[in-house]
């Protein structure tokens, strides 16, 4: 009577789940200690004082799964996340939702396919270049395909279309965009669980004003091995080159076109029942909204590690360090420079497991910033919280 209920309706399978989590939050607008201004998103736009606040979450979510035929089956996600701040609640309190719903196709004659469509509306940055969060939507609708006709060889395509959109036109009018990715990719199995390939993606990135200079194509080039890499090792090594040209080249005055080398790694290793290690490794171009640099390079290292200790008790250990690169010159004040910022983030967290589907927990989260720049984007964050998980 302990074990995890199984909810079913025929072939039906349902997995409904509730979080409730109370977090102390040091710096909830990671401002820097100056409070110092500008340099920002947009002309007016200022740092106030570091603030601390009491965050309590509420998430609330049910997954689905159902297979149709031997061939056909569909899955899904509904999940709402409450938020709500003991400081400042007008502008930080949230209601954040995610609904995703997805096809799966498996043929005869080693063709497969899949569907998916992916919306979200939430606060939380999009990337690591500015820590305001600003309410924002994004909805990413795409799919593939993969033929194995036998053997070893096999050949796959996938496509994928991402629209983004600020709810505050004066962050939207620089970053509301579309995202369209297709590729190619081919392959061939090197063991039964062990794949290398070769693709060729192609990406075009274009923004809603008519008048931004920051509409751009891009070539991308992989390599890599994913799959069963070793004994107790899994996941994925890729690497390869990018090349993102410009609409318009601004007469050469910043940059218009950039080849850059990426890196897309993520490995598991699991030297034991109760011991799990997890290393990724990136390098990618993301779009930029200071200055007049169009992009940054970032590249990130995170390193997680768990264990199930006695007693039902398990914990974790995760360690990031991203460094984020800017192209161009820029001038904050009477500073002039190329903005580089260096990221640092530690969690330790334990959880108990009172039974299979209910666990409480604790976790001690730090977040740091150093930029070039430090009196407008450094910062330094502690979160500490308690929390209580409902599973099924």
């Amino acid at each position: 009577q302990f074990k995890k209920p199984n909810l079913k309706w025929g072939q039906l399978e349902i997995h409904p789940y509730y979080r409730f989590s109370e977090t102390y939050d040091s710096n909830i607008y990671m401002t820097p200690k100056s409070g110092a201004g500008g340099g920002l998103r947009f002309t007016g736009d200022t740092l106030g004082p570091v603030k601390g606040a009491m965050v309590t979450e509420n998430n609330i979510g049910i997954g689905f799964k159902l297979p149709i035929t031997g061939m056909h089956a569909v899955d899904g996600l509904y999940d709402l996340q409450s938020l709500i701040y003991s400081k400042d609640g007008g502008a930080n309190n949230r209601a954040n939702q995610k609904v995703n719903v997805g096809y799966q196709y498996k043929g005869p004659m080693g063709l497969s396919g899949s569907a998916y469509n992916k919306y979200m509306n939430t606060n939380d940055p999009a990337l690591s270049e500015d820590a305001r969060k600003e309410a924002r939507w994004q909805n990413s609708l795409g799919g593939g395909g993969e033929y194995a006709p036998g053997g070893n060889l096999y050949a796959a395509v996938s496509l994928d279309h991402t629209r983004h959109k600020y709810v505050n036109d004066n962050v939207g009018v620089s970053q509301n965009r579309y995202e369209q990715i297709f590729g190619l990719k081919g392959g061939y199995k090197i063991a039964p669980k062990t794949k290398a390939y070769i693709g060729w993606r192609r990406q075009i990135i274009h923004y809603s004003e008519s008048s931004n200079t920051k509409n751009n194509k891009s070539h991308f080039l992989d390599f890599g091995v994913e799959g069963s890499l070793a004994p107790k090792l899994q996941g994925k090594i890729e690497t390869g080159v990018q090349l993102k040209d410009y609409d318009e080249d601004s007469n050469g005055t910043i940059t218009g076109y950039t080849r850059n080398w990426i890196v897309s790694s993520m490995l598991n290793y699991k030297p034991q029942d109760r011991c799990t290690f997890n290393l990724g490794v990136s390098r990618s171009l993301q779009e930029a909204s200071f200055g007049t640099n169009r992009f940054y390079i970032s590249n990130a290292l995170t390193l997680g590690y768990g264990h199930k200790f006695p007693y039902k008790l398990t914990g974790t250990l995760d360690l990031g360090f991203t460094v984020d690169r800017y192209p161009e010159t820029s001038t904050v004040g009477s500073d002039s420079r190329n903005r580089r910022d260096d990221i640092y983030s530690q969690r330790i967290g334990v959880d108990y497991g009172v039974q299979e589907y209910l666990s409480i927990g604790a976790s001690y989260a730090h977040r740091q910033k150093f930029s070039v720049f430090s009196g407008n984007y450094n910062y330094d964050d502690h979160q500490t919280g308690l929390n209580v998980k409902l599973t099924f």
